[in-house]
């Protein structure tokens, strides 16, 4: 979880080499947390509440590690109906970033991120918008006039999930103040992501052996505001990692994942 710069100074992340990991002036520390199995509730959960949901679906491209090069452009075909079934509302669907990550001892690059995070800040959404998205469409969201979300779909490469498994975090029990907006600079682009500070309340849940068949939609963000049971207006999003399941010795570093990160208008 996120700690603040001993400096006092505002939390950012710099990457100045692609080829490279990048550097952050805040440190993250270790909580002992409860993680709970949704296997066998996965109805239970649903993007537009909970901010993530539990897809099973035998008809998407096959994907392996050798395969998903080749593969990749009808996956995002299948991943982009997928989506359209799925996120309530929705009628258009971007890809904008493809990410692949193997557990390994040697990888530096591209490993299971264990820190607690959303990818986009409510800043950094519409900063992601802005690149992403027609000049037309833009306009149309930074008015207000068309709504739209940012949802990551994940799933396991080869096979299945038996480490560093994907956590995600009920919505509902992250609140606003837990979020910190980190500055995220590119050699290429400036955007924003929040850190999340522990709080007792939150809540999180983990899938335990997913198979090549299964997905996590993790919502990101959405422009869409709602009212609290206080009437404090939040935004349903997802706060997400990934923990080591078991002891460091036994570590069968074996997770392979592709993650899809897409506009839904």
């Amino acid at each position: 979880f996120y700690s603040p710069p001993s400096d006092g100074s505002l939390p950012k992340y710099v990457t100045l080499d692609m080829t490279k990991d990048g550097s952050r002036n805040y440190p993250h520390h270790e909580v002992d947390i409860i993680i709970r199995d949704i296997r066998g509730h996965e109805s239970a959960f649903r993007l537009n509440v909970h901010g993530f949901q539990a897809v099973t679906d035998n008809t998407l491209a096959f994907l392996t590690s050798s395969t998903v090069t080749c593969m990749r452009p009808q996956y995002a075909s299948d991943i982009i109906k997928l989506l359209l079934r799925h996120v309530q509302g929705s009628q258009e669907v971007v890809i904008f970033d493809t990410t692949i990550r193997r557990a390994s001892k040697s990888e530096v690059l591209n490993r299971p991120v264990r820190k607690v995070h959303i990818d986009q800040s409510t800043r950094g959404a519409y900063l992601r918008a802005r690149q992403s998205l027609s000049e037309d469409q833009a306009r149309k969201v930074e008015a207000g006039k068309a709504r739209f979300r940012i949802v990551n779909v994940w799933k396991p490469l080869d096979s299945p999930v038996t480490d560093h498994p994907l956590m995600f975090a009920d919505s509902t029990t992250v609140e606003e103040t837990d979020l910190v907006p980190v500055e995220q600079r590119y050699p290429h682009y400036c955007g924003e992501t929040y850190a999340v500070k522990h709080n007792d309340a939150q809540s999180f849940w983990f899938w335990s052996n997913m198979s090549t068949s299964d997905l996590v939609l993790l919502q990101c963000f959405d422009s869409l505001e709602t009212a609290d049971s206080h009437g404090h207006k939040r935004r349903t999003r997802c706060a997400h990692g990934s923990f080591q399941l078991s002891e460091p010795h036994t570590e069968t570093f074996t997770r392979s994942s592709i993650e899809l990160r897409c506009l839904v208008l």
